[in-house]
């Protein structure tokens, strides 16, 4: 009986990935609005109703999609032994731009179709959560390590990182800036952020990355 049942189970599961792999076929040759779960169920070789009985709408399968790029992204970061917030702020963000830059046309029409769609996953919502817990963790070993200076809470610079991280994230998605360009915007108002209650070592050295990445990235303008 047990047999049965897991086999059962692994055939749902195999139809669920082959049901999510269509979906982003048809987002990345069509964009979201393309989408519609009849198309959807014809390319998968599925009915309608087993579509919404084993993974659900088209809502559900894009916050699946962006729910996957966040646990890369955390994934990421808890296989990272650096303790150095300057350090750990570049492997993470470097991390979510080689999550977009593998596959930047779908990363960019699931996000939007999100924003569209007012879903709680969206960058100025919980879609952020669970980055804005590891960096409150970051931040309080940076102050037991003695670089900051803890006038500031933790939570307050946690939640400046996640909004330097959206605003950049969202000029990218309306098409203002490249990858890189995010990149490097969310960095300097992560730096930005640490700065203001970095200790003078660490201030020092993020006024250093401040000034690089604002010139190498034209962030600073023509003088």
């Amino acid at each position: 009986m047990n047999q049965v049942l897991s086999q059962r189970e692994s055939s749902k599961q195999v139809r669920r990935e082959r049901i999510v792999d269509c979906a982003r076929n048809l987002i990345r040759q069509e964009g979201f609005d393309a989408l519609n779960i009849r198309a959807l169920a014809e390319a998968a070789d599925v009915t309608v109703p087993t579509i919404y009985n084993l993974v659900g709408g088209k809502t559900v399968i894009l916050e699946l999609m962006a729910r996957e790029m966040v646990q890369q992204l955390v994934s990421a970061h808890e296989t990272s032994t650096t303790r150095d917030p300057i350090e750990k702020a570049e492997e993470v963000i470097a991390e979510m731009r080689a999550i977009y830059t593998a596959d930047e046309k779908l990363s960019r029409e699931v996000m939007l179709a999100l924003d569209k769609l007012d879903s709680p996953l969206v960058a100025r919502s919980s879609f952020h959560q669970p980055g804005r817990v590891v960096a409150i963790e970051d931040w309080q070993r940076a102050l037991d390590d003695g670089l900051l200076a803890g006038k500031i809470s933790s939570r307050i610079l946690a939640r400046g990182l996640t909004n330097a991280f959206a605003q950049a994230q969202h000029s990218w998605l309306l098409g203002h800036i490249s990858l890189q360009e995010m990149e490097n915007q969310a960095l300097i108002g992560c730096f930005i952020t640490l700065a203001a209650d970095a200790k003078p070592k660490l201030h020092a050295r993020l006024v250093e990355k401040i000034q690089r990445l604002g010139e190498g990235s034209g962030f600073l303008g023509s003088e």
